[in-house]
């Protein structure tokens, strides 16, 4: 059985280093919340290079969320990609 067993009732004690120190919760909200404020603003510098036209602002966020979760890089400005300011 391993050492993080309770040989009294088979269960088992969950592993979280540091627990005692720091809540979890707390951590990830954190951690969430700083993505939320990254994701907004990469949105809209998004939306400013594009001349805050309407109707593009999902696709501006989901741009922002694969920009700040790494899945994806901004086109250079400049480029062929680069999206189209309305008109």
């Amino acid at each position: 059985m391993s050492e993080d067993a309770d040989e009294s009732d088979g269960s088992t004690k969950p592993y979280a280093p540091g627990a005692a120190s720091q809540k979890p919760t707390e951590a990830l909200r954190a951690v969430a919340s700083d993505r939320h404020r990254l994701i907004a603003r990469t949105a809209y510098y998004l939306a400013e290079r594009r001349g805050f036209c309407a109707g593009h602002e999902l696709e501006d966020w989901l741009d922002a969320q694969r920009e700040v979760d790494g899945a994806g890089e901004m086109p250079a400005a400049g480029s062929d990609t680069e999206k189209t300011p309305c008109k």
